[in-house]
């Protein structure tokens, strides 16, 4: 059991939500220590509030009344947030959200995502078009 509780542990360490809060640092032992501390809280909260949703939900209510249903995307948000620091990454973020917030309400669930994640290469084709215009790509690169 505490092997198995130590492989969910690493898995947690090693998603995508330890990896954003800590790639921002700077200094090897500042990341290491980043990466540590947000994967062993997230693994402990995570289970905490996992248990007290299993044990206590239905003493919520309704979640939209909360904003509940609103938590996700704005943690992923505050997450992505500080790793957007050229034009082009925010570019491509606003492409994605614009394509998925924008054909919501006329596509199949699950769809607007699939294309939003085509936001990526639309601009950065876009992006290497103007720097061909530009002339500062070399002829044959």
């Amino acid at each position: 059991m505490v092997r198995d509780a130590l492989g969910v542990g690493v898995a947690v360490g090693l998603s995508g939500f330890a990896f954003g809060v800590t790639s921002a640092g700077s200094g090897l032992s500042l990341l290491q220590t980043g990466f540590l501390v947000t994967g062993l809280s997230l693994y402990v909260l995570w289970n905490l509030t996992t248990l007290l949703g299993a044990l206590g939900a239905d003493a919520i209510g309704d979640t939209k009344a909360w904003g509940l249903d609103a938590a996700g995307p704005a943690v992923f948000l505050a997450l992505l947030a500080p790793m957007l620091r050229t034009g082009t990454e925010r570019a491509v973020a606003a492409l994605a959200v614009l394509l998925g917030l924008g054909l919501l309400p006329v596509l199949p669930a699950g769809v607007p995502v699939l294309v939003a994640a085509l936001a990526a290469p639309l601009v950065l084709w876009a992006h290497g078009r103007g720097i061909a215009s530009r002339g500062d790509v070399e002829e044959g690169r």
